[in-house]
């Protein structure tokens, strides 16, 4: 059975990736940290956190880093509880919220691959901008 995240967060997108690749379903981490899978499944989606006793139970049985994992957390604490205002406070436009989500959970070649696309992407847009301009101004003149 899949979950689905239903809020993206920093704390869920890292968890459900280091259980990727730890090969655990969330009964199974479930039955690792002597938590419910309910629990899990709802970290999963985002629509909770762990307390500070499971998170050392969680981060032991994925081999995770507790100290970037309880970065994530409080992050995503903020985040959760002031909305836009958390995201602008951080210096990050509230609509950018998930990518930087993303970002955050994508290794060094993986990020490295994105920012080339990105920035073919936005050179593609400039020439394609700089020709329809051009076009204008012939049929205009």
């Amino acid at each position: 059975m899949a979950i689905h995240q239903e809020r993206l967060g920093f704390f869920n997108v890292r968890l459900e990736q280091r259980m990727t690749q730890a090969g655990l379903s969330p009964r199974r981490l479930a039955a690792c940290v002597g938590g419910t899978y309910e629990h899990i499944r709802k970290m999963i989606r985002g629509d909770c956190l762990p307390s500070d006793a499971l998170l050392d139970r969680i981060c032991a049985a994925l081999g995770a880093d507790k100290k970037e994992m309880a970065q994530r957390i409080a992050k995503d604490r903020m985040i959760f509880k002031y909305g836009d205002a958390a995201w602008e406070y951080l210096g990050i436009n509230p609509r950018l919220g998930p990518i930087c989500v993303l970002l955050s959970s994508m290794q060094r070649p993986q990020k490295d691959n994105l920012i080339r696309m990105w920035k073919a992407m936005v050179a593609a847009n400039r020439a394609k901008a700089k020709k329809t301009r051009e076009t204008k101004k012939l049929t205009t003149a």
